[in-house]
């Protein structure tokens, strides 16, 4: 390696802060999705032991997705006086 490759940033601050911005809104993401998950980024990587348990926490945040959303019929049925789609009202 050689030491102008660390100052590679210098030459290409347009690289660099483009790679920044990637960097932080894919953090962001992960944060959402151990949100999702009902815990924070920092508790969800502590929460296995050994290197694979980490690296099967880091996958299972990256293919999380949200909850379904509820079905209409079943919302109605769940709470009669409220008016909502699924309502017969």
């Amino acid at each position: 390696m050689a030491w102008r490759n660390l100052a590679f940033w210098y030459f290409n601050p347009l690289f660099a802060v483009t790679l920044a911005v990637f960097c932080a809104v894919f953090a962001w993401l992960l944060h959402a999705n151990a949100q999702i998950k009902g815990s924070t980024l920092p508790e969800f990587r502590r929460g296995a032991d050994g290197f694979w348990g980490r690296v099967s926490n880091y996958l299972e945040l990256v293919v999380v997705t949200p909850a379904k959303k509820p079905d209409a019929r079943r919302v109605a049925r769940s709470c009669p006086g409220c008016r909502g789609a699924g309502s017969a009202r």
